[in-house]
């Protein structure tokens, strides 16, 4: 069973109050649900975590039961100065849901498939998200400029990091799906189209088509975190008077009426009010037809 769990990063959260302790708490609640518990091997012995590296993350030591980061040498004899135990663990911290995810995946002894979003073009393939900084920001010097232009930086970092890293935790296990057709479960196809092929009248009662898909997908954003709609559900008509809305690029409405009769949804969040890469990645695998779900905390 693969349980893929993505997010916001750490900076959404900090309007939350105790967002991180909530969004761990609500990483072992889905976790748990998953949990089997058998006499042959522990409870979370089938299950995967799927999830990628947060680029703003980085690597420490970190106390399994004390949940900190223990102030001491973890090779050496002495325990946490803060619980006094010896159990630490080297993790992928501080990132945001992505690597808490880890932490949690981590503490339980559960498989990993993780995903960093390392960069997908022919020239640069592999490199890491700071390396492709550097390198724009190095350019950018050179032509005289003190750094990178947000927007040409921003669109590399979507198209060739975080877009493709999106997909393949989306995609993850697509490979393992199987197809049947609820009225003869005798066999199994490992595509629809297959599947299709041998029942053509299938396609005139999709309701007997089922799949197989040990997959689920969990998306937990921080409320209000629409940098598109800032939060507030709806597209934002360009003349309202806001002093957070200015520099905005927003629509244009036909007039005030239109915009106040029909106000237009955000197609980002969906009209919930929470957005990130985490959210898109979600959309993805929606359209794959696979298990999706999404959490927004308060």
């Amino acid at each position: 069973m693969r349980i893929a769990i993505v997010g916001a990063d750490s900076r959404a959260w900090a309007k939350i109050p105790d967002g991180e302790i909530k969004v761990k708490e609500k990483i072992k609640w889905i976790i748990n649900q998953y949990a089997s518990d058998t006499l042959c091997h522990g409870p979370f012995e089938d299950i995967i975590l799927v999830s990628g590296h947060c680029p703003i993350g980085q690597e420490r030591w970190y106390c399994v039961d004390c949940a900190e980061t223990p102030a001491f040498n973890p090779w050496s004899d002495k325990p946490c100065e803060l619980c006094g135990h010896h159990r630490t663990l080297k993790v992928y911290d501080q990132g945001g849901v992505d690597t808490w995810a880890e932490i949690i995946a981590t503490e339980l002894g559960l498989k990993k498939e993780i995903y960093p979003a390392i960069c997908a073009t022919p020239k640069y393939k592999g490199e890491y998200y700071e390396q492709c900084v550097k390198r724009f920001d190095d350019y950018w010097k050179k032509e005289g400029f003190e750094k990178a232009d947000r927007g040409d930086l921003g669109s590399h970092l979507w198209e060739w990091h975080f877009k493709p890293r999106n997909i393949q935790i989306a995609e993850a296990g697509l490979e393992d799906r199987k197809f049947f057709c609820k009225e003869c479960l005798d066999k199994k196809w490992n595509s629809l189209e297959m599947m299709l092929k041998e029942h053509p009248t299938l396609k005139n009662y999709p309701e007997l088509c089922g799949t197989i898909d040990d997959f689920v997908l969990y998306d937990i954003e921080p409320a209000g975190s629409c940098k598109h709609c800032l939060g507030l559900r709806f597209k934002i008509p360009v003349f309202v008077d806001r002093p957070d809305v200015k520099g905005i690029e927003m629509p244009l409405y036909r007039d005030k009426q239109d915009a106040y009769n029909l106000p237009e949804k955000c197609r980002f969040c969906e009209s919930d009010g929470a957005y990130s890469g985490g959210t898109w990645t979600l959309k993805y695998a929606r359209k794959l037809g696979r298990e999706v779900h999404k959490i927004i905390i308060k």
